[in-house]
Order: C-alpha cells, then structure tokens, then sequence
C-alpha cells in the first residue's frame, strides 16, 4: 500500500518507501519464504532503487515460494520491459493477467507496453472498449493520449484531456499534448505545476523533461532527465523504450 501510494503521488515518494521497506523487510524477516513480501521488496527495487539484479533475485525468490501470485509476473513484465526484452514483458504480463483477469492495473501496464513498443493503433483499439466500460481509469486515458499524440491525432488527444478524472499523478501528458499542439503556454503552465510537485517530493523530474523535449528545449530537458534518477521518477524505468524520449536520443543527457 506504502509503495502504490508513492508511485500514485498520493504520499511523497521517499517518505512512501520508507515506510515500505520497512513493513517489507519486516515481513520477510517473519517468513523468508512468503511470495509476496519478496515481490513488494521487488517492486521497491524497480520503481525506487533501480536495482535491476536485486528485482531479478528478490522475483526468483517469490516464484519459487509461490509462482501463482500474480504481482510475481507482473513486475517481472515491467523489469523485463525497462531492459527492452519486450517479447519476454509481454508473455510475463499476459501470465499476470491470467492469473488475476480483473485486475486494472495489469491491464494497464500491458496498453502502456503496446504504447512504448510503438504500436501505436494497437494500444489505442485495446485502451478504447476499456474507458468506454472504466471511464475513470486515468492511467488508460493517459496510453490512449500519448499514443493519439505519436499518430499525429492533435485534436483527439485535446478532446481526452478533460476527460480525466484525478488531479494525481501529474504526468506530462497535458504539457505534452499542448506542446505537439502549439499551445507554448499552456505548455508552459503545466510545466509550473509539475515543478510544483517535484518541490513537494512526488519524483516529477522525468515528467519535467518529457515536456521540455516536446517544446525543443533540450537543454532543460537534459537538466530535467539528470535530475530523474535522484528524485526517483516513478517513469523514468521506460526511458531505453519511450518514444517521448526521441529528441534526446543524440544528447549526452540520454547516454549518461
């Protein structure tokens, strides 16, 4: 619960781990072998730490206590996608989806691998049928934005954004629809409210620099994306994937 709560910025993200890691380490001190507690010390890894070889080791852990607990395969299907191995991130998150159909966020996270695998028209025909039932899942709207803007359909990304429901997480989706648009200002507006959250805690700075790059200011982007792996941004784990990130493939920024 601790870590959702970060990742959703409904808590500042060190302090949401924090608490985490010690209920987590708690919890696999009490039962070496509980499947779950090592998958939640594997999605601290991978969200916060970026300790791929710790996520590896802590998931081979829990699938051999438990290889029917579904957070197993999906953080797997999220690892194996931040490493590009997308073919891998698709079977694990379709094994995570077997295991637990009704879970959301699984079918989340399998729109946003078709989104950063650049299947664009797939993403959008799989996200659509899913708002018209979840009208309120703010992270589906958010792969049907980003994909709408990458097939050059402006006016339909506009036309999702006031459809969202929650005021958190702020991702850059607006800032970037607005930049793609023309709309400097209003680009730039989000831009404030992002940095907003990122003095509050919430791991913006990622977000921060997507929307600089789609505004060609690359130098502010590659100050942004710097800063990504220290304030821990929640989304910075797709960056070898993310079509957002197409202006600062050449900088020294994206290397580093």
């Amino acid at each position: 619960t601790y870590t959702g709560a970060g990742i959703t910025q409904s808590m500042p993200i060190d302090e949401a781990i924090t608490q985490a890691r010690t209920a987590e380490l708690r919890a696999v001190g009490l039962d070496p072998k509980l499947a779950s507690g090592h998958a939640a010390l594997a999605a601290i890894m991978l969200h916060y730490d970026y300790d791929y070889a710790g996520v590896e080791q802590e998931l081979i852990a829990a699938r051999a206590a438990d290889d029917r607990y579904s957070r197993i395969w999906h953080t797997f299907g999220l690892l194996r996608g931040y490493q590009n191995r997308t073919d891998e991130a698709f079977n694990y998150l379709g094994r995570a989806r077997e295991l637990q159909p009704m879970t959301l966020l699984y079918t989340y996270s399998y729109g946003s691998l078709l989104y950063q695998r650049r299947r664009y028209q797939e993403a959008i025909e799989y996200v659509r049928p899913l708002l018209a039932s979840q009208p309120r899942f703010d992270q589906a709207r958010g792969v049907l934005i980003r994909a709408l803007v990458e097939m050059g359909d402006i006016k339909g990304a506009l036309e999702q954004l006031p459809l969202r429901y929650a005021e958190v997480p702020m991702l850059s989706d607006a800032g970037l629809v607005y930049a793609h648009a023309g709309r400097r200002d209003d680009a730039l507006r989000e831009l404030e409210r992002l940095k907003r959250r990122e003095t509050e805690g919430y791991g913006m700075s990622y977000e921060i620099a997507i929307v600089h790059a789609a505004l060609g200011q690359i130098d502010e982007a590659c100050a942004a994306l710097r800063h990504a792996p220290d304030d821990h941004s929640q989304t910075l784990g797709w960056l070898r994937l993310d079509p957002r990130m197409d202006p600062l493939r050449k900088e020294a920024c994206y290397a580093e």
